[in-house]
């Protein structure tokens, strides 16, 4: 599957690109699953109540969004069942929605590996909370940090993004820093569901402590975990739920790299160094995905379409073709791995002739 985006302001401003990203319903359920709420903070809840949770937002996943094929491609748009709902319901929704899509935006196109609320990462911090601030902090493979404000709308983009950058701008530069920051949105048009980010240029709170991001990060997930088994040679734990037909896990890897973080054996550098070594050497769970392995390509494909000394920008971006035909041979797959190590897994109920359906008509199967 694709889904279409656009950088708005990237460049100069008043320019735009539009480009596909690549796109898997593991994918999606991954990001779905693995954004948000951090545990630290909700110390006493039940982690049952935890899976509950994760257990409707793929739900929602699953009730809202179907596949549609155009030609050799397929994109993803409302099903009936978003368009009975009413304008809180589809709000709700569309707020998960924008912080999915979100967290595998920044994975896709700016290699992000620990995507965190910022809430959660101050809150590790013992800093306190309050006033207008963005929504998420990332760091990247390459030691960029994202700062992203998202926002999901319901139907068309409207102003939803000018609105959101002046929450990503709040939190100012730190000091030797190399950053991204922008206003990201999911919204539908023509019931399409499309993404687009506007960067809303320099700004003017402290740098975020990188090891307080991994565990805002990962804390949630881990809470999950109830299972031990293994998943193409690969050790991992394991949450599974029999409603939706999904397994979240994370490696054994990872999850032995956080615990000597928390035990002060390994600082967040080493813990992340770790996660990149491990993403080069080549594993069937590691997917020859062409958001994942050739983000570059993508950046300097739309990068190769400015043109700096005329300020001049083409609209629509050619993608190379191998990003097409990596989402077609991808579109079905139900296992796969993301940067931070989180894994996936899910049933036949995820198949992409049933997801192509209304989901009245995929009970019927």
């Amino acid at each position: 599957m694709l889904i279409k985006a656009s950088l708005k302001d990237f460049y100069v401003a008043g320019t735009s690109v539009e480009f596909d990203i690549p796109l898997s319903w593991a994918d999606f359920v991954r990001s779905t699953s693995t954004v948000g709420r951090d545990v630290s903070w909700t110390s006493g809840v039940s982690p049952t109540y935890l899976r509950h949770e994760r257990t409707w937002r793929q739900a929602m996943l699953y009730s809202g969004l179907r596949s549609t094929s155009s030609g050799s491609t397929s994109r993803l748009r409302r099903t009936d069942v978003y368009e009975t709902l009413d304008a809180s319901e589809k709000g709700a929704m569309s707020f998960f929605l924008g912080q999915a899509t979100a967290k595998y935006v920044a994975e896709v196109v700016f290699g992000c590996v620990v995507f965190a609320h910022l809430d959660s990462a101050l809150r590790h911090m013992g800093v306190p909370v309050g006033g207008s601030r963005p929504d998420f902090i990332g760091l990247c493979g390459d030691g960029r940090v994202l700062v992203v404000e998202a926002k999901g709308r319901s139907n068309g983009l409207g102003s939803v993004l000018t609105e959101a950058k002046h929450q990503v701008s709040h939190l100012p530069s730190a000091p030797g820093t190399s950053e991204i920051r922008y206003a990201h949105a999911s919204y539908f048009a023509a019931a399409e569901l499309r993404v687009a980010l506007l960067d809303p240029g320099s700004a003017s709170v402290d740098e975020v402590d990188r090891e307080a991001l991994i565990k805002a990060h990962y804390g949630s997930i881990i809470a999950l975990l109830d299972e031990s088994r293994s998943v193409l040679g690969r050790s991992v734990q394991s949450f599974s739920s029999e409603a939706t037909g999904t397994s979240i896990s994370l490696t054994q890897d990872v999850l032995d790299d956080y615990r000597s973080l928390e035990a002060g054996d390994l600082d967040a550098d080493g813990m992340l160094l770790r996660l990149r070594q491990r993403r080069e050497q080549e594993h069937p769970l590691m997917p020859a995905h062409a958001g994942r392995s050739h983000f570059e390509a993508i950046l300097d494909t739309v990068e190769s379409r400015f043109n700096r000394n005329s300020f001049e920008i083409h609209r629509d971006v050619q993608m190379p073709q191998d990003v097409y035909e990596l989402a077609s041979e991808s579109s079905d797959r139900r296992l796969i791995m993301g940067p931070d190590e989180s894994v996936v897994e899910l049933d036949g109920r995820w198949n992409q002739d049933l997801m192509s359906r209304e989901v009245s008509d995929r009970a019927k199967e």
